[in-house]
């Protein structure tokens, strides 16, 4: 949170006042009462709960005056940090240019230039901008092989690797993933590794070797948890839920998505509760609980939108779509599916894609249309079967049988 990350950097009775005006501000206000709920399933408009670039600037000036020019970089790179990890986006690309418009020539600059080359990449990543993050991951991974950083090395590989793990192209993902991994040595590394060993098991539960992502989740788990790297954590428990979803192991799923969205709001990650939000909407459409899945799903939606999180727009409507199929709204759940399919497409995400043609499919055969469904089922068996997911793959030919 920011106020603990002025604690780190000032002691003194400026810094005390500073923080205290920021506890009594109407932000603070804003961001302790949205999260009353104590865990329960409410956004309570979290879009506003971060900061506004008025009160953002007031910090900054003050701690440009109060710090060292090497203290202040330091802070403002921790301040953008935690505008990715909350979804603040924009916040964290401002910071992030401002510290490359003022890197100067020396090693240290040119270290603080590429860790903000890195996060901007990161940004990009988040906003589904394939193409940008690939640029400024490429440009931040030349200046970091000239500093010979291998763990920021490590960090852009592994990044660079989630650019084609959410494109479904697993192949060079894990290529880049495995290439990271040669760079890390020691303790110092192991959040590092454990994030690519996470990162590792996504693509093994895609494609359906669940036990190799089991075992990838619980060893991430374990190095997360003991350094409370509480946003980490809130991912795994995700991609477990979403592990025990793909089993029909429905108990399971449920706990793992409630335990995750606890600690995305105790963090306040708005992206990681929309992610979590949609996969909990599709949970409910497997229980057959259409009332909670539409509640869940327009929330996600909502806070996809503000993101710019366009693969969660696409997984969104999938979801909408199966929604409205089940309540027999053909003509509205048709134009979910065809919402879900565009937005898939036009961000690679094959996954994604193939899931709402399959969903299609089920679509026209719940209406006696067997050609069109026959159509669809086909052109998402043959996405499934060219990004390896095995699984899903054996799913449309049993739909195909």
């Amino acid at each position: 949170m920011l106020v603990n990350i002025l604690n780190k950097y000032f002691e003194s009775k400026e810094q005390k006042l500073l923080t205290t005006e920021l506890e009594n501000s109407e932000w603070m206000a804003r961001f302790k009462s949205g999260f009353k709920s104590n865990g329960k399933d409410n956004l309570a408009d979290v879009e506003s709960k971060f900061i506004s670039r008025t009160e953002l600037e007031k910090i900054i000036s003050f701690t440009e005056e109060n710090l060292t020019p090497t203290k202040f970089l330091e802070f403002l790179i921790d301040i953008g940090r935690l505008g990715i990890e909350v979804g603040q986006f924009e916040l964290a690309y401002f910071i992030f240019n401002k510290i490359i418009s003022g890197s100067s020539d020396s090693k240290r600059a040119n270290s603080n230039h590429a860790y903000s080359l890195l996060n901007l990449g990161e940004i990009a990543l988040n906003k589904n901008k394939w193409k940008e993050a690939l640029k400024l991951l490429k440009k931040a991974e030349k200046l970091l092989v000239e500093l010979n950083d291998n763990q920021g090395i490590a960090r852009t590989k592994n990044l660079i690797g989630n650019i084609y793990g959410e494109q479904n192209n697993f192949k060079k993902a894990l290529k880049y993933w495995e290439e990271g991994l040669t760079f890390l040595k020691g303790k110092q590394s192991k959040i590092i590794r454990a994030g690519i060993i996470n990162n590792m098991g996504i693509i093994y539960n895609m494609i359906g070797e669940y036990d190799k992502a089991y075992n990838n989740y619980t060893r991430a788990l374990v190095e997360f948890e003991s350094t409370e790297s509480f946003l980490k954590i809130a991912q795994t428990k995700h991609n477990l839920g979403m592990l025990f979803l793909k089993k029909k192991q429905f108990d399971e799923a449920y706990k793992y998505f409630n335990e995750s969205l606890s600690l995305s709001y105790k963090i306040r990650s708005l992206s990681q509760i929309a992610i979590t939000y949609v996969s909990k909407a599709e949970l409910y459409t497997s229980l057959n609980e259409m009332a909670l899945a539409e509640v869940f799903v327009e929330r996600s939606l909502e806070n996809a939108y503000m993101l710019e999180d366009n693969l969660t727009i696409a997984d969104s409507f999938k979801v909408k779509g199966i929604i409205e199929r089940e309540k027999d709204n053909f003509k509205l759940s048709l134009n979910h599916f065809k919402t879900s399919i565009r937005f898939a497409k036009h961000y690679n995400a094959n996954l994604i894609h193939a899931e709402a043609l399959m969903e299609c499919g089920k679509l026209y055969e719940k209406q006696n249309d067997a050609k069109n469904a026959s159509k669809l089922y086909n052109e998402a068996k043959d996405i499934f079967k060219r990004i390896g997911a095995k699984a899903d793959h054996k799913v449309v030919e049993s739909l195909l049988a």
